[in-house]
Formats: structure tokens, sequence, C-alpha cells
């Protein structure tokens, strides 16, 4: 049969490359990949899928980077009807040359050993072939460095050909891509099992749209991955797979079956249909259609018209709509033969009912009969439109389905983005409000240490002030009781004014102003002096990321004080470097890094152990073991002898499965305590 709509691609003149990465030297192994690559291969070349000869389904497994081009290569050139390439394994992405197919020896710093989607893409692109399809199931490592597709653009974007098929295991990094215990990976799994045992209530003949979304609602259900597929020119609508589900036989399509089964025996040779399709037609599964008995059963005509109203008896108690359909177009269309048959018989009889009353009496039988058949066609023809009908509001309502779901899919890929700028801004708002807190409490701390120091110099100043001014007034109420005016020990002059009934007072000039004045200013320098010392013994150094695994919130500020948790969603492993925002006023000494963690596993993931440590300039300076609880806080202080240049947290657990996938840490503020001398600051 030819491509398209009415049956799977020409064998002959369709080529197949399945593609499997399952061992790698860097990355996570993918031993699933291999079941994936096998079965993939038999079901194309099987009699449900394309037949495809050995020859024109290559299979490569944790092959080189030259091999795959090769086959690609040779594939496109071939091909004339349907081109497949599948690939499964590590896919990754580099910002310059877009996706890149891992095979054994590639990571993210060795891009090289990758197969390049870009000239891939470019050598299907430039097939001949009618019908081309791709179908990418990518499985990225937890623990696999550089940037993943995991933006706002997914793998089906950066794949995507022009007047082709594609389909994608998923848009986003997630581990539940190959699940352990499991044959094959998440998605080809769910593939094979619809080429396997097909699609309930579905059509005959699968094309990919119809295979993906039955894909996608089985990978819904079970909360992994969704996949995602892109179609150019009507390429979803390639013939993938017969589909092998059917409803149970009826008593008429088993009768109908088992006449068949007998002419068949007698006439084998001459069948162009596949054995698997006959297979079904012997066994009832599927009612044979007109086609099929004429070419068993050209002759004797009588055995030929009894298949012909076993089969009409069948279509019409079939189960499904397709099949009933076909029974209510044929229906009609004999039905008004007939009766164009009729009408040319009664018009000859009513010519020769004027000289005839036998012609007479036959062309009243046939008229009757005509009426009966009329009503008959009538009543077929309304059948055959009500089923029609249905039949179009089934296709519009799925239309209509897939319009839905992807404009849901839309608006969810915006209400994502909505909530990352939204997360970004409360955490520039809890950053900045943490940072005024800090520096509020600090200058609260001057201000009150700066009024107690006030009120203890303005004390001892009041003291000091009451004791010389009574000591002069005895002076000078002695001296002026002798002589009436006197002179003091520095030259300043006291003049004496004598009223009735008192004593003489005494003016002091300029002497104790330049005492007053020193005093004050010695103060003001004390106060400012302390309170810049304090400003200089409250500034610890903050802790900013430099390389490895990023946290969820990031210091990438140059101040030297860190007010930020550091949050991390681990798998299985994580190591994060940190290095110190800058040095502090004055020579301070270091006490340690200070800070908490914060340890929390999934519900019923407690009896998992949690292994931490934290190292300063790569020796390590602290670590734990967490067992059987779900939230661990811990005091993550560590003391230090000297500046480090980089301070390290990694951490593990005996977890990463689909049970228990990841656990979280949290780095609470951490810092470098600094102390301060206020004495010899410098």
């Amino acid at each position: 049969m030819g491509a398209g709509l009415t049956g799977p691609p020409d064998p002959s003149r369709s080529r197949a490359v399945i593609i499997g990465a399952a061992e790698y030297d860097v990355l996570d192994n993918l031993p699933t990949v291999k079941n994936n690559v096998n079965r993939l291969a038999e079901l194309l070349r099987g009699p449900d899928g394309w037949a495809l000869p050995s020859e024109h389904c290559v299979p490569l497994l944790d092959c080189s980077r030259e091999d795959v081009f090769k086959a690609v290569s040779v594939a496109a050139t071939a091909a004339e009807d349907a081109l497949l390439v599948y690939y499964a394994g590590h896919g990754l992405l580099d910002g310059v040359d877009g996706l890149h197919l891992a095979l054994r020896g590639s990571h993210s710093e060795v891009l090289y050993s990758a197969v390049e989607y870009a000239p891939l893409r470019k050598m299907i692109l430039n097939s001949r072939a009618q019908h081309r399809a791709v179908i990418l199931d990518c499985c990225y490592s937890g623990s696999a460095a550089g940037q993943h597709l995991n933006g706002s653009n997914g793998i089906a974007d950066h794949a995507a050909i022009e007047g082709t098929y594609l389909m994608t295991a998923t848009a986003r990094t997630r581990l539940a891509l190959a699940p352990k215990g499991e044959p094959y990976t998440a998605f080809t799994g769910e593939l094979v099992r619809v080429l396997e045992d097909g699609i309930p209530e579905g059509p005959r003949l699968l094309d990919l749209d119809t295979i993906f979304r039955q894909v996608w609602r089985e990978l819904k259900a079970k909360d992994r991955p969704e996949p995602e597929q892109r179609s150019r020119n009507a390429g979803h609508r390639l013939i993938f797979a017969r589909n092998r589900w059917s409803p149970a036989p009826t008593e008429e399509a088993l009768h109908y079956a088992a006449a068949l089964r007998e002419v068949f025996d007698q006439r084998r040779d001459g069948v162009a249909e596949d054995s698997a399709t006959v297979e079904r037609y012997l066994s009832g599964a599927w009612v044979a259609p007109r086609s099929f008995v004429e070419e068993i059963c050209p002759e004797p005509r009588a055995e030929a018209d009894r298949l012909h109203a076993l089969r009409r008896a069948a279509q019409k108690t079939a189960k499904d709509t397709e099949t009933q359909l076909a029974y209510a177009q044929e229906e009609g269309e004999r039905l008004r033969a007939e009766v164009e048959q009729l009408r040319t018989e009664t018009a000859r009889l009513q010519a020769e009912a004027l000289t005839k009353e036998s012609s007479a009496r036959r062309c009243a039988e046939l008229s009757e009969k005509l009426t009966v058949l009329t009503q008959q066609l009538t009543e077929e023809r309304q059948r055959a439109e009500r089923l029609d009908r249905e039949w179009h509001r089934l296709q519009q309502s799925d239309a209509a389905k897939q319009r839905q779901l992807e404009h849901a899919g839309a608006y969810v890929r915006e209400l994502e983005a909505e909530l990352t700028d939204l997360r970004r801004a409360r955490d520039r708002d809890q950053e900045d409000i943490r940072r005024l807190s800090h520096e509020v409490k600090v200058l609260q701390r001057q201000l009150r240490l700066h009024a107690e120091e006030e009120s203890a110099e303005a004390q001892e100043d009041v003291g000091l002030g009451r004791s010389a001014r009574t000591g002069a007034g005895q002076r000078a109420s002695h001296e002026s009781e002798e002589t009436g005016e006197a002179g003091d020990a520095t030259g300043t002059t006291r003049v004496q004014v004598q009223t009735p009934g008192s004593k003489a007072a005494s003016a002091p000039k300029s002497g104790g102003m330049a005492a007053g004045t020193a005093i004050v200013l010695g103060t003001i320098f004390a106060i400012l002096y302390f309170g810049w010392a304090l400003v200089a013994a409250a500034e610890n150094e903050g802790l900013t990321f430099s390389s490895g695994r990023e946290p969820v919130t990031a210091n990438n500020s140059t101040s030297r004080v860190s007010i930020y948790d550091y949050a991390w969603d681990v798998a299985e492993t994580m190591d994060s470097t940190f290095r110190p925002v800058g040095g502090s006023l004055g020579t301070p000494d270091l006490s340690g890094v200070s800070g908490g963690l914060e340890v929390t596993v999934p519900e019923g993931c407690g009896d998992r152990t949690v292994r931490w440590q934290i190292k300063v300039d790569g020796k390590r300076a602290k670590s734990g073991v967490l067992h059987g609880k779900r939230r661990y806080e811990i005091d993550a202080s560590t003391p230090l002898t000297q500046r480090p240049k980089a301070v390290t947290l990694q951490a593990d657990w005996n977890g990463g499965s689909s049970s228990c996938p990841s656990f979280g840490v949290k780095w609470l503020d951490p810092e470098l305590d600094v102390s301060f001398d206020p004495l010899f600051p410098f």
C-alpha cells in the first residue's frame, strides 16, 4: 500500500534508523535503552508495523559518531516513501551549536564526541522521502554538568524540521525518564505498549498523532514527563502501525469468519493482504471487506453471494462506527441499483399493460415492491447520514479537544513564566528587607552605645564642675574679708562688689573654657572612634557561589554581609563551592564559618541515609550522617585559623528512586565570622 491515510508506508521504499546510547564514560548509564532499540526494531519489521526488511531497518547501539551520520545519510538517500530516525539516550544543549545527542564519551564539557542535531536535521530535510518522522527519547542525568533543556524553549523547539513530524519524550529535565525496575524508558515504554496492545476503541490504522495522544494520556496519568510533538504538512497523519486491539466479535462476525476460512483454505494463492490482516479476518476480530471476498471467491456466483450476505450481516451488527459506516454506504448503493432496475422493469411492464392483463398485475406487484424498497432505501439513507454526522462530530470533537489541549499547554507555560518572575521579585524583596534589617540593627546598637557613653561623660563633668566651684568660692570669701580685692595665681582679676548685708561675689573670666573645650572634643573623638570600631567589628564576610552545583537562591551581590539562604533539590549528589565576598575593615580575626543546615526528605523516605560535609580549601572541616527522620536541623558552624579561599558543601544519599526522587538541602545564611580589636585596629 502507498503511504498516507489508506495504509502503512511501502516497505520496499521506506527506511528506519534506530539509534540508542546505553553506556557512558561520564554520564549515567541507561541500560533500558538497549531494550528500546531491539523491541522497536522488531515492531517496525513485524506485520503490524511497516513490515520493513532487515536491511531497511538499521538498529545502532552504542556506536560511534561516524556510524550514526553514515547510517542516517544512507537511509535518507534511499528512502522514497517514508523515513524514520529514532534516538534514545542523554540529550545535551549547547548555547552555540544547539541540541547534541550524547554518545559514550560525551558530556557537557566534551560535546565534540556527540552527534550534533543541526547537520543530522539537514540530512533528513534533504531526503526525497514523501514522509519524514523523527522520534527523540532524550534522558538527562541529574549529575551532568552544563546547560540542559529546561529553558523557555523545549527540545521539540530545538529539533523541529520543516515538512516533517517530530515526537519528543519530554520538554524538561526529569529523572523519571528511565524508571528503575522497568524494561524500557518511560516514554518508549508507553510507545511500545501502544504498538503491542493497540488503542481500545481506536481506528484500525494508527497514525502518529493518534499514537502520540495515547502515549501522552498514559504518561500524564502516571505523573511522568509529558511528551511533545511538532507536525508540518500533515506529517502527523503518517500511518505508523495497525491497531492490535479489536472488540469481541459478534455472533454474525464469527459465522462470517468460519465461512471465509473454508473458502480461503481452498484458494490461498493470489491474496494480496499480509498474513497479519488475513489472520484477523479469519478469526472474526476484523470484518473482512467486500474486496477480500471478491479476491478469494471470484466464482461460482452462488458461493460468493452467500459470503456477501454473511458479510453484510456481520458489518451491520459490528461494534465499531467505521465498519457500520462501510455497511451503510454499500447497502445504500445496492438499494439504489435495485430501485433503478425496478423502475426500468416497471416502465417496460406499464407499456405492455395496455395489451396484456398479466402485465398489469405484474406491474402492480412490482410497484408495491418498489414502494417497499423505496422506503427501505430512505431508511438506509437516513441511517447512513446519521452515521456520517456522528463520524464528523467525533472528528470535530477530537480536533476541538486537541486545540483546547494546545491552548491549555500555552496557558500553563505563560503561568510558569509569570510565576518565575514573581519568585525572582520576591527573592529580591526579601534580600533588600534582610539587608535593611541588618543595617538597622547595627545603627541601633551604635546609637545605644553612643547614648550610654554621653550620659557617663556628662555625669563626670557635672561632678568635676561642682567641686571646682566650691573651692573657688571659699577662697574668694576669705580674701575679700581681709583686703577687699586680690589676684589669683593665673593673673585673672576678680572685682568685688559689696552690698549692704551681703558678702562679695566673684566672676571668673576665661580660665576654665579651654579645659572644657578639650573635654568635649575628646569625648566626640572617642564616640566616633568607638562607633567606627563597632561597625568594623560587626561586618562579617559573606560567602557567594563560585562553582559546582548552583543553588536555587544565588548570592550575586558585592556586599560583604550575606543575608541569603541557599537551597538545592538533590537527586543523588551535590557539590557546591563558595568564596568570601571581600576583606573587612582593619585587621579581622576569623573565628569560623557560621550557618545552619536544614535537610528534608520526602514522606516515606525517612529510612534513607543522607551524608553531608563541609570542606575548607579542599580539606574536610565538618561532616555528619542523617538517618531515621524526614527533617533535620544542623549547626554547621566550622572553626577557622586563617581566611579561606573556598568553602565547599557536599551532600548525597542512597535514594534517587521513583518513590524517593530527591531530597532538599538549605544552607541558612552562611558567612565568615570576624572579630575586631578597637584598641589596635591597624
